[in-house]
């Protein structure tokens, strides 16, 4: 059975070989790979069955977490001679990765260890996921196969728990944990397969064994023939693709033409699950008429050009005109498709001076309003996501989930189709009209080195939005970008996921905390923070080489050691009984850190900041028992504002009013500085509105033919 073969492949833990172990003689160099929050390969060199080089690539892993850490790890496999290892602190998935990798490597040596029976039986196994812990039940047979259910989920409504659901499953059919995580829920997906790790460990099994893949290769796979092409499934492009299989109102009118969309996730509705739990409803809809306040297509394009005058050299008025036009019919038609928004939502909020409708979204199930609490307003509208989708399949389009663009398929500047490629297979489907929906620029290690190296020491937020590769195809073909860095969203953060729209994500500007960079020293006055935006904080930490800074405070600080216990869980804090322990746990240099709080204390004492001038009744010493230090990144919240030009038409531009790519439309966030948005909400207007838009012109000019 494949479970046996896989552990009977499993990986050498001790530094010895031990009986009944197999291992080739010669020297070779291997390879493994394995999914972190990117793919992490380790490559090993063995001889006469013992690792003499390693070599740990985690490029695609979180700067300021795993990605910072390769030569640690590579250290500790030789120190471990196997995959075994201790990893990083903080960095859980990635180290999981890592042994997974190794483990991979080790196998393809031919290195196998004796396999590890499990005693039968149910067991519970649990992980931290991306904000709660994710639960799980294993039964182990008596013929070491095992069943898998999921218990617990909250990380977030709707695809978190379908990730739990995809990830146990597949587990359960391939008898191994290594499975393809749930794209767009890395966090969640690799917590379930933690937590059926750890259940294998309660077993008495090998959980590292079980990581070990067996290897599969992509197959050529039948080309495709569509009518409109949609490259992402997020706000625009399904609405985009709505649009072209029905009319201009979205209404219940069958265009006739075959419309397909691709979407790189495993779950369609984009940055919607995860930021923007509220949409901005100017005018000429149900929520507006609910409000009573209406604000004219001409009112919003007049005031957000006006919001963004930096913007003038390349916004578009004709077109900013156009898609805030198309907007009262895109929220009446979506609306009467079942889209997750209903006239209780509706609340008055102020654009530019002027009074506009917005729309908070409600969970369904729970009744949990978004907007409730003052730091939730982007804890993301999954429901309206998940609705939008089903809104687009009743509608008749086709959705191909884990299906990633991998290029533009051009002949004498007109788009023909787009090359793809699933988890089986790659191929290419051609069509009439390609509408680039993949959003803003993302923060993969190639955009950020191609279009904003200056944020290199920034995390970006963990969301499906943070990856378009439509910017690099343009610029592979000789085109240019549009860079926006006014709209810029840079704050401080926990990780990825933990930001600024949670109640411990503002206990820096309440808690009267010790601020301290990388080399432990302390490196502004800390109360400016109470005049501080939270963009102006992520600014100064943007000025750290590498963009890391630790609160440190004590049990005696009530207003930040309330959350301690809660920030440990997450894997974004640590304590410890002595400042040497805490240097030890967090990296920081002791001697520079215990330097710090020695003048730091000094200073509170005396009631005299002199190398600051921190107020005296800001500074909190730090002299408890038990002492804390919580690590703050600059993060940013959404993807990064670099797009592709396009003609007031929405077809896709080498250049500023130059050279065309025909039959290549833009919508949303990839050309989304042509028409400048700014205020409550008005962004995931504009996604909607646009793709309306660009469905539209796809379809009129393919009936026109």
């Amino acid at each position: 059975m494949k479970h046996t073969f896989r552990r009977l492949m499993a990986v050498l833990l001790g530094l010895t070989l031990l009986p009944g172990i197999v291992a080739a003689a010669e020297t070779q160099t291997v390879e493994g790979k394995a999914n972190g929050m990117g793919e992490v390969r380790v490559e090993l060199t063995v001889e006469d069955g013992r690792i003499t080089e390693a070599r740990v690539d985690v490029s695609h892993e979180t700067p300021g977490f795993g990605l910072d850490h390769a030569d640690e790890f590579a250290q500790q496999l030789l120190d471990a001679q196997g995959a075994d290892i201790d990893g990083v602190s903080g960095c859980t998935i990635t180290t999981n990765a890592v042994k997974a990798a190794a483990a991979q490597a080790l196998a393809n040596a031919g290195i196998a260890a004796e396999e590890k029976a499990m005693t039968p039986g149910v067991y519970v196994g649990s992980a931290m996921g991306a904000k709660s812990e994710v639960k799980v039940a294993v039964q182990v047979n008596e013929d070491q196969t095992v069943r898998v259910w999921p218990l617990e989920s909250n990380d977030t409504a709707v695809f978190s728990r379908d990730a739990v659901i995809a990830v146990t499953k597949a587990i359960e059919d391939a008898q191994s944990l290594a499975v393809d995580v749930y794209s767009g829920a890395t966090l969640t997906s690799n917590a379930a397969i933690l937590a059926v790790a750890n259940a294998i460990e309660s077993a008495g099994g090998d959980p590292i064994a079980w990581r070990v893949a067996q290897p599969k290769e992509k197959t050529q796979g039948e080309n495709v023939e569509v009518d409109v092409l949609v490259v992402g499934g997020g706000t625009s492009g399904l609405t985009a693709a709505i649009s072209a299989k029905t009319d201009s109102s979205l209404g219940l009118t069958d265009s006739g033409l075959k419309v397909l969309v691709v979407e790189r996730n495993s779950f369609a509705g984009g940055d919607m699950n995860y930021s923007g739990g509220y949409v901005a409803t100017p005018s000429g809809n149900p929520l507006s008429a609910a409000t009573g306040v209406e604000l004219s297509p001409e009112d919003v394009t007049r005031d957000m050009l006006a919001l963004n005058p930096a913007a003038a050299d390349f916004a578009s008025e004709e077109l900013s005109r156009k898609v805030w036009s198309a907007g009262p019919a895109t929220i009446t038609g979506l609306m009467n498709r079942g889209f997750h928004m209903s006239v209780e939502d509706a609340k008055v909020v102020s654009l530019n001076g002027h009074p506009m409708t917005a729309a908070f979204t409600q969970d369904p199930v729970t009744g949990y309003r978004c907007g409730d609490e003052w730091w939730d307003a982007m804890t993301g509208a999954p429901y309206e996501g998940w609705t939008l989708q089903h809104a687009a399949e009743d509608a008749g389009v086709e959705i191909r989930l884990n299906t990633e663009a991998t290029g533009l398929v051009i002949e004498n500047n007109v788009c023909l189709g787009v090359n793809v490629e699933d988890r089986e297979s790659y191929y290419t489907i051609t069509a009439k009209k390609v509408i680039l929906a993949t959003g803003y620029a993302g923060w993969d290690p190639e955009s950020v080195e191609m279009f904003y190296p200056e944020l290199s020491n920034v995390t970006g937020a963990n969301n499906p939005g943070n990856h378009s590769d439509a910017q690099k195809w343009m610029v592979a073909m000789g085109g240019e970008t549009v860079y926006y860095p006014e709209s810029n969203y840079i704050v401080p953060v926990y990780n990825p996921v933990l930001r600024d729209n949670y109640e411990f994500g503002w206990i820096f500007q309440k808690g009267h905390t010790l601020w301290v960079n990388s080399q432990g020293s302390r490196f502004f006055d800390e109360s400016a923070i109470l005049n501080m935006g939270l963009t102006d904080i992520g600014a100064q930490l943007c000025t750290l080489e590498d963009g890391q800074a630790w609160m440190i405070f004590d049990s005696n600080n009530a207003d930040c050691a309330r959350f301690a216990d809660e920030l440990i869980g997450y894997g974004v804090a640590w304590s410890a009984a002595s400042v040497e322990e805490l240097a030890q746990k967090t990296g920081l240099p002791a001697d520079a850190l215990k330097a710090t709080l020695d003048a730091y204390n000094a200073s509170c004492e005396s009631g005299v900041d002199e190398a600051f001038g921190t107020p005296a009744d800001f500074m909190t010493p730090v002299t408890g028992e038990t002492l804390y230090a919580a690590r703050i990144v600059p993060g940013f919240t959404a993807s990064v504002a670099v797009t592709l030009y396009c003609d007031d038409d929405m077809t896709i531009t080498l250049t500023k009013g130059g050279q065309r790519i025909e039959n290549l439309l833009g919508a949303g966030g990839v050309v989304g500085n042509m028409v400048p948005v700014a205020g409550f909400g008005a962004h995931v207007y504009e996604a909607l509105s646009s793709g309306t838009l660009a469905g539209e012109i796809a379809r009129t000019a393919i009936l026109a033919q």
